[in-house]
């Protein structure tokens, strides 16, 4: 009877200890397969992170879908640079719509042309235009050996900032040297629109570089 017990006992035992080893088996199996599928997120998640955006905003360009779509600048400035060879000319040119210090879209369009042999070997020009004040600055310093053409327009500037009124009907195009002071430039045409804030000059001469830009008549 006792050995019958006993022999009862041991096969609980084994029965357990198979029962406890099944356990531990597929526990161990359950946390493997977590863990990899845990593995697998991780870098599909990097992945997903580091892909290309379709729609960004960069250096005022907005790129859709492959595709370069003019957008409007979020500064009063905007600027281009380009290299020009002398001896062959070229021309600079820039038309956006550039937000000023107002956050009011101003639009600006300019074409500078510069003439074969107006000046010795290869520069970079840069052409850099305010929103804010209509005004037009290149660099670096340099005078031309002939001289170049400047067509500038300026839609939905703020006249009243430039010291203009609803009577003026005319405006200068002037330089403006370092010392504050200003010298008409010669020009073909100067438009002046204050009803509908525009202000355009035609064909300006332009003989050296600096900043230039429109200026109230005197005595118009």
């Amino acid at each position: 009877m006792e050995k019958r017990i006993e022999n009862n006992e041991k096969v609980k035992g084994e029965h357990m200890r198979r029962f406890l080893s099944i356990s531990i088996l597929f526990v161990l199996f359950f946390i493997g397969c977590s863990n990899q599928d845990n593995s697998l997120t991780g870098p599909v998640a990097d992945e997903l992170n580091d892909a290309p955006q379709t729609n960004r905003i960069s250096s005022a360009l907005l790129v859709e879908s492959g595709k370069v779509l003019q957008t409007v600048i979020p500064t009063q400035f905007v600027t281009i640079t380009q290299n020009v060879i002398g001896l062959t000319g070229g021309v600079i040119s820039i038309n956006q719509d550039v937000y000023n210090s107002e956050r009011k879209i101003v639009h600006v369009n300019a074409n500078f042309e510069i003439p074969k042999g107006a000046f010795i070997g290869t520069q970079s020009i840069t052409m850099t235009i305010d929103a804010d004040n209509g005004s037009i600055s290149f660099f670096p310093h340099m005078t031309f050996l002939q001289s170049c053409r400047l067509d500038f327009e300026v839609r939905n500037v703020n006249l009243a900032n430039l010291g203009f009124n609803s009577s003026d009907k005319k405006a200068d195009f002037v330089y403006f040297n370092d010392n504050g002071n200003i010298d008409p430039i010669e020009n073909l045409g100067v438009t002046l629109d204050y009803d509908n804030s525009y202000l355009l000059v035609h064909r300006a001469k332009i003989d050296h570089f600096s900043r230039y830009g429109f200026f109230r008549k005197t005595g118009e």
